[in-house]
């Protein structure tokens, strides 16, 4: 998305006349963008002031075309600064600044692109800026046609316009030299480097309007976790690791290094939908296997694990990765009840939020399901969203594991949290998860109002439940990568008897999915999907079937519990406290159904398409669309 573009001379008039920073906030608030406070604003201020320096300088045409906190498609960044012309060559250009404050920075020796510097109010760890921005141009070719044509230049660099350069400069140390010599750094000092770097790759205008065509383009198909897991078990780099994935990927490593038996850390990553907690689960596990470590993927989720399963076993160019290896690297939860204290070097248990106290069919076998994958490993890894817990029986809460670690004798500094930012799910689109959030009175966010004209996102409340399917169906004929989903309203009778259907609304009827690979089969569209067989997972389009569990009492969303399945397990053990009037039941089972609609209506990659069953539902959610 483009915030602002001018050209060279109409950048500098927009500084002269000190509006540049209020034209950027202006865009800001017009399309839905969080941020802009009092901080980054003064920022822009600073910056702007600093490039206009050495673009005035420059002896680029005045035509060239400068655009500033460029919105990455597909992703919740920005690229501070780009200019965009012709090279003396003819070839197209861009140019992709990263923009910094920094003053100082500290050298980060045992882990790779990452510095420490203040940030937050603090001394903290963060990428090497030149790490940053080619790492963005990276992530923008995986999914732009025009920029992976290879003659196109596109050139990173960043500029730390408050930083004196040191003798011994840490920014520029020799671990550095990879990312450096792909792009430079330059200095306070350095600006007459920085013009020279300019003038020599930019020396005509763009009179082909390069960056509009590549805002506008069609966009190559999302790159889905389960079509290149197999390439990343062997080695692949398939998914480019930005900002605090690749600073919590690097701490994992030191750790999976420097953890011993006497001293085991346990590391906590909280993450919303779609900020790539799978992803990353999946790169740590190919690199610690790599290195020789006893490494297991591990999630209570057994259609998550036997989707992987499948997917990998059936690439033929990945022999050793069959369906006897894969069964040994991704385990259930509930496989730890009898392993000795540290006999894996690391367990990434993904979806930690769905943990059980007991394990087993009958729910009773072990102890805890968190205290056992702690003894068990010297370096337990949970990814937890706590606004993901989806039934009565899941306990894997952040701070249930702080209690949990603390009650073995984990001490406090062995105990490490850190958090995933960005968005990759949503077509980047963190205003309509922030919205999703506040509509379901699950957490109050800056969206109360969603502007589908200001969000990159295909989000559609059908009238119609069989329009809503036909046109997922259509979208699924392409590449069998979209699905329809509904909250657990109706019974699974085709469980045991497979000629009757389970959800009928009017002429609607369709049976819930039969096996836990229901998302990649070539025939799931024609079954619904749950809960169940969802989470975890991402579809291109995905479905919602909103059943009567929602319901709105003078004004205001609420669950109703009445309207489960009688076959539903997910509020088992609540149900008869809630009509005791149980308080802290009535909240848990109405957190659970909201939750389980967060996840379910989050599962789509560039859409989203709504069918409400209760009319005063669907008119609840128009009247929060604008």
């Amino acid at each position: 998305m483009i915030i602002y573009r001018n050209t060279k001379e109409g950048f500098i008039k927009d500084i002269l006349n000190g509006n540049t920073s209020d034209i950027i906030l202006e865009n800001f608030k017009k399309h839905g963008i969080a941020g802009g406070g009092s901080s980054e604003y003064r920022s822009w201020n600073n910056s702007l002031e600093h490039m206009n320096t050495i673009i005035s300088n420059t002896l680029m045409p005045n035509d060239v075309m400068v655009y500033i906190e460029y919105g990455i498609p597909s992703l919740n960044k920005r690229v501070d600064f780009l200019i965009s012309g012709k090279s003396k060559d003819n070839k197209n250009t861009i140019i992709f600044i990263e923009l910094k404050q920094w003053q100082k920075a500290e050298v980060v020796l045992e882990k790779h692109g990452i510095v420490k510097t203040a940030l937050g109010g603090g001394l903290r760890e963060t990428t090497h800026p030149s790490y940053q921005v080619t790492s963005y141009i990276d992530y923008m070719k995986d999914y732009s046609k025009i920029l992976s044509n290879e003659e196109i230049r596109l050139l990173p660099c960043s500029f730390l316009h408050n930083y004196n350069e040191s003798k011994t400069e840490p920014i520029l140390n020799v671990i550095y030299k990879e990312i450096l010599d792909k792009a430079p750094v330059f200095f306070r000092n350095d600006r007459l480097e920085m013009i020279k770097f300019i003038n020599e790759n930019i020396s005509l205008s763009d009179d082909s309007n390069l960056f509009e065509a590549i805002d506008k383009e069609d966009r190559k198909p999302s790159k889905s976790l389960i079509d290149y897991a197999g390439g990343m078990l062997k080695g692949n780099k398939e998914f480019v690791l930005l900002d605090t994935q690749k600073v919590i990927y690097e701490e994992c490593l030191l750790l999976s290094k420097k953890t011993n038996e006497h001293k085991k850390k346990v590391l906590i990553i909280k993450g919303g939908p779609g900020t790539g907690k799978t992803v990353l689960a999946f790169n740590l596990l190919s690199t610690m296997l790599r290195d020789g470590l006893n490494a297991k993927y591990v999630s209570k989720n057994s259609s998550l694990r036997d989707v992987f399963k499948d997917k990998v076993a059936s690439n033929k160019d990945i022999k050793e990765f069959n369906k006897s290896r894969m069964n040994t690297l991704l385990m259930g939860s509930g496989s730890f009840i009898e392993s000795n204290w540290n006999e894996y070097d690391c367990l990434i248990v993904d979806e930690a939020q769905r943990l059980n106290l007991k394990s087993g069919m009958f729910k009773n076998k072990g102890e805890n399901q968190i205290k056992e994958i702690i003894n068990s490993s010297r370096l337990p890894i949970f990814f937890v969203d706590d606004n993901q817990v989806v039934t009565s029986s899941d306990i894997g809460s952040v701070d249930a594991i702080v209690n949990v670690a603390k009650d073995i004798n984990i001490s406090e500094e062995q105990i490490i949290i850190m958090e995933l930012d960005s968005q990759f799910r949503l077509n980047g689109s963190n205003g309509y998860l922030q919205w999703i959030d506040n509509a379901l009175c699950i957490k109050e966010t800056p969206v109360n109002i969603l502007d589908k004209n200001e969000i990159n996102y295909d989000f559609r409340i059908y009238d119609d439940v069989l329009n809503m399917y036909q046109n997922v169906y259509k979208l699924n004929s392409k590449n069998n990568k979209s699905r329809v989903m509904a909250g657990y309203c109706w019974d699974w009778k085709s469980k045991n008897n497979k000629t009757v259907n389970d959800i009928v609304i009017g002429n609607f009827e369709k049976q819930w999915n039969h096996n836990t690979t229901w998302s990649i089969e070539k025939n799931s569209i024609d079954q619904i999907g749950s809960i169940h067989t969802a989470q975890g997972l991402e579809f291109e389009y995905a479905g919602v079937i909103v059943g009567d569990d929602l319901d709105v009492v003078n004004g205001a969303l609420v669950a109703n519990f009445e309207s489960k399945a009688k076959t539903d397990q997910t509020l088992k053990g609540l149900k008869a406290l809630i009509k005791e009037g149980d308080s802290e039941a009535i909240k848990k089972s109405s957190d659970i159904i909201k939750n389980t609609y967060r996840v379910l209506l989050t599962r789509g990659m560039k859409g989203t398409f709504v069918y409400f069953t209760n009319k005063k539902v669907e008119k609840y959610f128009k009247e929060l669309i604008k």
